[in-house]
């Protein structure tokens, strides 16, 4: 019961990583698009704590989007991939969990300053 638990939760991670590559460049231009760019047409503040942490949010996640995306760029180019064969899924699973973590971290920042 518990690995079956375990592959479940690790294959979904991979497919939603594997969606992630192209998620998470769209959701920041929206994110940016709807909050920072439009600070100079409202007067607001461009450097409110809330889009301190957007902005912050979004390096980090295109930041380790780009190091996974690396990795399995180098997984699928190269004759080693790593020690076993599910490393391109475990590279897939962590850019999955981190774009969870991602949407889950934009929701509470948007929900704290509204």
């Amino acid at each position: 019961m518990n690995t079956i638990f375990f592959d479940i939760t690790f294959y979904t991670l991979g497919f939603v990583g594997l969606i992630a590559c192209s998620l998470i460049p769209i959701r920041t231009w929206f994110i940016l698009r709807a909050s920072v760019f439009t600070c100079e047409k409202h007067k607001k503040n461009f450097l409110a704590p809330k889009n301190i942490a957007l902005m912050i949010t979004i390096a980090l996640a295109l930041f380790i989007l780009f190091q996974v995306s690396l990795r399995i760029f180098k997984c699928l180019n190269t004759e080693y991939c790593g020690p076993s064969i599910a490393s391109g899924w475990i590279y897939l699973a962590i850019l999955g969990a981190c774009y969870i973590i991602f949407e889950i971290s934009i929701s509470i920042i948007q929900k704290i300053n509204t």
